[in-house]
């Protein structure tokens, strides 16, 4: 009995150990990511990481206060209705038309003074006085309606509706300066 009790004390000493050791194995792998962010210049584009490694870059952001929205990044963006406009060409009549009564006054902003943002078709338009001086696109569900705005390179005829993928991404806009791997946004 004595022996029988031995054994089984030694066979869970055993199993304990081979526990901890599978405990320690997982913590010693690496952690996965779940997030990266694409960067260019003053373009951000994030979004998760899938199953196979890739990206699906569902948010687009151009223009910082640091960096505004200029010629370094050309783009352009086919609305629902089939037309094209080109990142030069927003202009606060142009975009406000299209926008229509989805207007914000901005009286807090890191852009300062008489900044309004204009949204429409999961964009926004961010205008300091007459100039746009930041541009983002969202690939967003909501029950009803999805919205997936299409961008397009200058240097071609493709456009692409988001989420894009880096690939699409350095189409567009050529390679990326970084690529951030993170557990979060």
């Amino acid at each position: 009995m004595t022996s029988l009790r031995n054994n089984f004390a030694r066979s869970g000493l055993v199993g304990l150990t081979l526990l901890a050791g599978f405990l320690l194995a997982g913590a010693a792998q690496p952690e996965r990511k779940q997030y990266r962010t694409f960067v260019r210049g003053n373009l951000l584009a994030r979004g998760p990481i899938q199953p196979n490694g890739e990206a699906r870059f569902v948010s687009l952001s151009i223009g910082q206060p640091q960096k505004p929205l200029d010629a370094e990044n050309s783009f352009f963006i086919r609305l629902a209705s089939g037309q094209a406009l080109e990142s030069a060409d927003f202009t606060v009549e142009r975009i406000a038309a299209l926008a229509g009564a989805n207007k914000l006054a901005l009286a807090k902003s890191d852009w300062g003074r008489a900044v309004v943002e204009y949204s429409f078709e999961g964009m926004v338009f961010v205008f300091q006085t007459e100039r746009c001086v930041s541009f983002r696109a969202n690939s967003v569900q909501l029950p009803n309606k999805v919205y997936a705005p299409e961008i397009g390179s200058p240097n071609s005829n493709a456009f692409y509706k988001m989420p894009l993928t880096r690939a699409q991404l350095e189409m567009i806009f050529g390679p990326a300066e970084e690529i951030r791997d993170r557990n979060s946004l």
